[in-house]
């Protein structure tokens, strides 16, 4: 609560790389912050796969000539309201239903079918 508003924070645990968990210790150990040992402990066995995979250069990747496109695939966005009744959901529900982007509204149609 602040100046009477109340705000909700969502918080998720961090997750990183296996590229960023060995650059993280090897910052560590060049700090002297913990040792060449401890550094090893710290980097979890199963992102170790992740060193593996091939990478490719910045350079290379710039100087790329460009064959397609695509939409990126991600995990989404949710944004809304809250309501404190189920009269008032469902009000908003038939409202946002009326006023939906062309791409949502092919969706359902894909999903009815």
């Amino acid at each position: 609560m602040e100046e009477k508003r109340l705000y909700i924070l969502q918080t998720r645990n961090g997750k990183r790389t296996g590229h960023a968990a060995v650059r993280i210790a090897v910052d560590m150990v060049d700090e002297k912050l913990i040792t060449k040992k401890d550094a090893v402990r710290r980097v979890p066995a199963d992102s170790l796969a992740h060193l593996l995979a091939p990478v490719f250069d910045r350079q290379s990747a710039k100087a790329a000539k460009k064959i397609g496109s695509g939409l990126a695939a991600g995990p989404g966005a949710a944004c809304g309201r809250v309501v404190f009744s189920a009269e008032e959901a469902v009000m908003r529900s038939r409202k946002a239903k009326k006023s939906c982007s062309p791409a949502l509204k092919l969706h359902r149609k894909t999903c009815a079918a």
